[in-house]
């Protein structure tokens, strides 16, 4: 499925019903992304966002240009910080590229969990515990929704200090 996917061409929603098809037909979308990656997450999960193939794309995209924007809105810090992630790492080294933060209470009852590439590009799971929703190349419209919900949520968002890094 990942090699028939081209960012910004019209096909139909594809149906993603497993982790290993979540984690393909996202790599292949962030790894064409040239200006924008917005993640709307529970927890960051492993699975899907922290293998080296996604660090490697997100690091790109972070880098390539002083106008790429890489955010992420995560409501559980706690897991990010257990784990090791990758993306926690890369955040704290490049964080004029990249941003984690915490959505405000008011959005943490929200059961999805979406990524949001150049702003079309979208892989959508209505439940964020399930891998289960649908990858889409060309989603325009529900781009635009997306992205102002994301965007409302990242003005009253704020970052933790345990996600800060420390400069001893």
């Amino acid at each position: 499925m990942s090699d028939e996917l081209a960012l910004g061409q019209d096909s139909p929603p594809r149906p993603l019903t497993s982790s290993t098809e979540c984690q393909a037909a996202l790599l292949a979308l962030t790894s064409q992304a040239r200006r924008s990656l917005l993640i709307f997450s529970h927890r960051l999960d492993s699975k899907l966002y922290d293998g080296i193939e996604m660090y490697d794309a997100i690091r790109t995209l972070a880098t390539s240009s002083r106008y790429a924007d890489v955010r992420i809105l995560v409501r559980d810090t706690q897991s990010l910080i257990q784990q090791g992630s990758r993306l926690l790492q890369l955040s704290q080294r490049i964080s004029s590229r990249m941003q984690i933060r915490v959505p405000p209470v008011e959005f943490q009852t929200r059961n999805e969990e979406f990524c949001l590439i150049d702003e079309r590009g979208l892989m959508y799971l209505p439940n964020a515990s399930r891998y289960q929703g649908e990858i889409e190349t060309n989603a325009a419209l529900r781009g635009r929704q997306l992205k102002q919900f994301f965007d409302d949520c990242w003005e009253k968002s704020s970052t933790p200090s345990d996600l800060k890094r420390l400069h001893l």
